[in-house]
Formats: C-alpha cells, sequence, structure tokens
C-alpha cells in the first residue's frame, strides 16, 4: 500500500481484502469437490464476514483509545453492497446453478464497489483541498487586512505629528500596539461585507 500510495481505504478494499480473502477463497476450492461442500464454502464466508463484523470491530472499538468516528455513507455504502451480494447468493441458491455469466456478475458488482469506493474517496478529498484552500484564502485576507491596518495608523500617527520613535514619558498615554482576537474579527468581517 505505501509503495503503491494508496489510501487507507483503498487499501482496505483492495490489498487487504485479497488477503482476508485468500484463505476463504482456497478453503471454498478444497470443499468445492466434496459432497456438502458448497454449504460449508457458504458457511465459511459468511460466519467469517459475521465473526469480522461482530467480533473484530468491537475489540478494535474497545481497545481504541479515541473516539472511533467514522462518515454515515461508508456505512451505508459497505451494507449495501453487503445485502446486495448476500441477495444474489440467496437468488443463486434459489435457482440452484452457477453459470459464467453469474460468476462476471459477482465481478461487476466488486468492481462497482471498487469504483465507488475511489469516487467517494475523491470528492473526500476535493472537499478537504476545498477547506484547506478557503482556510489559507482567509489568512491572507486577514494578514492582508492587518498590515493594512498597521499602516493606516502609522500614518495617521505620523500625520497627527506624533513621533512613534520617541521615547513615552510618564505623562505621555501608552499606544495600543496589538490586536485583539474581537478586532480581527472585526476587521475580517468588514473585508467579508
Amino acid at each position: 500500500s505505501n509503495a503503491l500510495k494508496l489510501s487507507e481505504t483503498i487499501s482496505g478494499v483492495t490489498l487487504l481484502a485479497f488477503a482476508n480473502g485468500a484463505p476463504d477463497v482456497i478453503g471454498g476450492f478444497s470443499a468445492g469437490g466434496t459432497p456438502g461442500g458448497l454449504y460449508i464454502t457458504i458457511g465459511n464466508n459468511f460466519g467469517s464476514a459475521l465473526f469480522c463484523a461482530a467480533l473484530v470491530i468491537a475489540r478494535c472499538i474497545q481497545v481504541s483509545t479515541k473516539t472511533v468516528q467514522m462518515e454515515p455513507q461508508c456505512w451505508l455504502r459497505d451494507i449495501i453492497y453487503y445485502i446486495l451480494t448476500s441477495l444474489v447468493i440467496v437468488t443463486f441458491g434459489l435457482i440452484g446453478k452457477i453459470t459464467l455469466g453469474m460468476v462476471l456478475g459477482f465481478f461487476a458488482i466488486y468492481l462497482s464497489y471498487i469504483s465507488v469506493v475511489i469516487y467517494q474517496e475523491y470528492c473526500s478529498d476535493s472537499a478537504k483541498d476545498r477547506n484547506t484552500k478557503q482556510i489559507e484564502l482567509d489568512k491572507a485576507l486577514i494578514h492582508e487586512k492587518m498590515k493594512n491596518l498597521i499602516h493606516n495608523e502609522d500614518q495617521n500617527n505620523s500625520i497627527g505629528g506624533e513621533n512613534l520613535s520617541e521615547p513615552l514619558t510618564e505623562d505621555a498615554k501608552p499606544r495600543k500596539l496589538t490586536l485583539t482576537m474581537a478586532e480581527v474579527k472585526h476587521i475580517y468581517n468588514q473585508e467579508v461585507e
């Protein structure tokens, strides 16, 4: 994954899924030629999926030191595809035979799943990039406004005849040299308006 520069999501639905599913495929091939092997294969696949969904995820949540958060559309996407493939398997069981077209249908479902994952990842990255660019633009605007404010303050002080380089006397009123966050927000809001 690191060598291919894959994100965690993409590596999870491709490389990790292949690595996790390889023993199930080998077990399916081994059990496929024996009487009752189909039931062992189906039980193995659904049992391992149920085990991962129930116990592995529960344990990951339990040992996590931070609050576990996931985007709702990711959960929804995975559940929809899991239900879809389960219904297809039930349908094939009711038909009683599997053809080459059915096998290609499974590949099509998986390829569409990967496509949806990649699309959602792309949209998520684009939104993050837009937010980052907007934050940088906001910072640049605030910086520019602060520079203008300081420049205008210097001009006002020089017009009034006050020399900023002169030391303050005890009688002189101290000049304000910093901006509060409220003043920065006020400047920013004026710029936005």
